[in-house]
């Protein structure tokens, strides 16, 4: 599979990295880096679907887009993450 790194913004949001697949789907990759898990709150929650909105709109037309977290301990599973995380990864998943 092929994909095409690159970050993106827009004046009303920015992804830090974005993996656009020849399979016709968009991974919009948020990184986060603390020093405990990453808690997606409500409006964390609607910063991440504006995102999504605005890449969509602009981007990715017709392909489906995952939300994945990079971050160094994860998300805090609630109901806000749930609703909008689609692959949750540690970073040492980078380095393994």
């Amino acid at each position: 599979m092929l994909s095409q790194n690159y970050t993106w913004s827009n004046p009303k949001a920015q992804v830090d990295m974005v993996i656009d697949r020849d399979d016709n789907w968009v991974n919009l990759c948020e990184m986060k880096f603390y020093n405990d898990e990453c808690t997606i709150d409500e409006n964390y929650l609607k910063r991440l679907e504006t995102k999504k909105r605005e890449y969509r709109t602009d981007k990715a037309g017709r392909k489906g887009i995952y939300l994945t977290m990079v971050t160094t301990h994860g998300v805090k599973s609630n109901k806000y993450s749930s609703a909008i995380v689609d692959h949750n990864l540690k970073i040492d998943c980078l380095f393994g």
